[in-house]
């Protein structure tokens, strides 16, 4: 695989349209700030809130639901309303007596309690929808929280279940919900559950004694990331990957709407001398649309602060030696970039000696028009299969 100097074309449509849930297999070990080491973080808010879930009588649990705790504050910035709609619409919160909400803001945690929000009747005082707002310090910007929660409970009618929907929507975890509605205009492309949905079952079909070769990050880690979004969070999940002992990490990328995929090979090595082995990283792009202006700068960050987290003493010369690459590869001929870079992974994974240099990748296979229209084939069954299991 040979590569080529960036390319110039035009971004694609702004839109970043893709985005998932959060993942509920939270990193509780995490090590926060000292100066914050005897404060609650969402990560141990969660797992508590899911341990304290499996103690309530299973004959009580239907009149309760409860959020998690970045929705509020995700639908508050602007980041991804339409998803965080959903979701709420999942919990079906209007069959429900009671629904927490969790409200993280201004470094201060409130609780948002809704009351038979099914209810209609608003002349019967003891059954009618009511909403309560607990806090603890009374501090909470009264006025700025308030236009903001009536904002959110604006929009709530909309997700009124008038069909039946999913159950198991809360948190993204690897139990992916396959079906998530997009405009009938976007209902062909891949979205980001449907690729994490793929990503396990591909990794399924590795080999048990080539896996520890390999590791692939959550594809929204990288726009959270550069959205400033959770970062030291970022970083823990990132480092419970080992990616130091792995020879292929995969980094998807979910920017203006368009996928890419940036490979980290051999970053535990500190051989920079050896072109086989010395560290790489590739940035594998369909379109080659990609503002290169802007994504290498924020890709450049993103390893300094890996290296940070890590605490790798060679940070410098490893920025110095170790630049990013634009492997040639196939051009994509429809609109959906997500194939693309699962069908890139796919090819990594077929390396028969995972740790060769990257040039020794099957290109018979990544630049065969028929293999990649199988391998379309097979996400379109995938995809087809996950949603009539969910409509089951």
């Amino acid at each position: 695989m040979e590569t080529s100097e960036s390319s110039k074309n035009v971004l694609p449509s702004c839109g970043d349209d893709l985005l998932p849930k959060r993942s509920s297999k939270r990193i509780a070990n995490s090590r926060r700030a000292k100066t914050n080491t005897n404060k609650l973080d969402t990560d141990i808010f969660e797992l508590y809130m899911e341990v304290l879930w499996k103690r309530i009588d299973e004959d009580k649990k239907s009149a309760y639901a409860y959020f998690d705790s970045l929705w509020f504050n995700m639908y508050n910035s602007g980041n991804n309303k339409s998803n965080v709609l959903k979701w709420i619409k999942a919990k079906k919160i209007f069959s429900r007596k009671y629904v927490f909400v969790p409200i993280v803001c201004w470094g201060h945690w409130s609780l948002l309690v809704l009351f038979n929000f099914g209810e209609t009747n608003y002349s019967d005082t003891k059954k009618k929808p009511r909403m309560l707002l607990l806090d603890s310090l009374k501090t909470t910007n009264p006025i700025k929280l308030r236009s903001a929660i009536k904002r959110n409970r604006n929009a709530l009618p909309s997700c009124k279940p008038s069909c039946d929907d999913d159950d198991h929507l809360s948190k993204r975890s690897s139990k992916r919900i396959a079906n998530s509605r997009s405009g009938k205009t976007k209902e062909d492309k891949l979205d980001t559950d449907i690729f994490e949905l793929y990503m396990e079952d591909l990794w399924k079909r590795i080999d048990e004694d080539k896996k520890s070769a390999y590791a692939y990050f959550d594809s929204i880690w990288f726009y959270m990331y550069k959205s400033g979004d959770n970062k030291p969070n970022i970083l823990k999940w990132i480092k419970a990957k080992k990616i130091f002992s792995r020879q292929y990490v995969f980094v998807p990328i979910v920017c203006w709407g368009h996928w890419n995929l940036l490979v980290l090979c051999n970053f535990g090595e500190t051989n920079y001398s050896d072109t086989k082995k010395k560290p790489r990283m590739l940035l594998l792009d369909s379109l080659k649309t990609t503002d290169l202006a802007n994504l290498p700068s924020t890709i450049k960050r993103f390893i300094v602060d890996i290296l940070k987290s890590e605490e790798r003493p060679d940070i410098e010369q490893f920025i110095n030696e170790v630049h990013l690459e634009f492997p040639e590869v196939p051009l994509q001929t429809g609109d959906d970039s997500g194939i693309y870079v699962l069908f890139f992974i796919h090819c990594f994974l077929q390396n028969e000696k995972p740790g060769e240099d990257f040039s020794q990748l099957p290109k018979d296979v990544m630049f065969n028009s028929e293999e990649l229209g199988k391998f379309q084939k097979d996400i379109d069954s995938f995809r087809a299969n996950r949603n009539t299991e969910v409509e089951d």
